[in-house]
């Protein structure tokens, strides 16, 4: 399950391709539609606005390239998440706090340098 390293021919402006992990189709969507871009080995797990998790074959310095950096912010060697989605955060103990986003239901869990940087990125 890969997409190219867009956005080319394939993919306009704006948009990016990803092949969604349920049932491996691959989707062309808007990078506003991201939340946020996890990296894992040699691919990387996009989650969508709507809660659909994606794989792409791109690393992470791609990703950071291609997304806006004006809506992303990159909170670690292994995450990127969009700022605008998230909706609360909330702190579990001293060593992590959930970043909870609009329209997705599971919480993404952030480590106590993670939680730094997203308070550095002004959230």
């Amino acid at each position: 399950p890969q997409a190219g390293p867009a956005p080319g021919p394939s993919a306009p402006a704006g948009m990016v391709g990803i092949v969604c992990a349920g049932d491996r189709r691959s989707v062309t969507v808007p990078l506003a539609e991201i939340i946020w871009v996890e990296g894992v080995r040699n691919y990387t797990r996009v989650q969508l606005r709507d809660g659909t998790p994606g794989l792409v074959r791109r690393t992470m310095a791609e990703w950071e390239s291609l997304l806006p950096a004006a809506a992303f912010g990159r909170i670690s060697r292994s995450l990127i998440i969009q700022l605008a989605a998230i909706r609360a955060t909330q702190r579990q103990s001293r060593q992590q706090t959930l970043v909870f986003f609009h329209g997705v239901e599971a919480a993404l869990p952030l480590g106590r340098a993670g939680t730094t940087r997203l308070k550095e990125l002004g959230q």
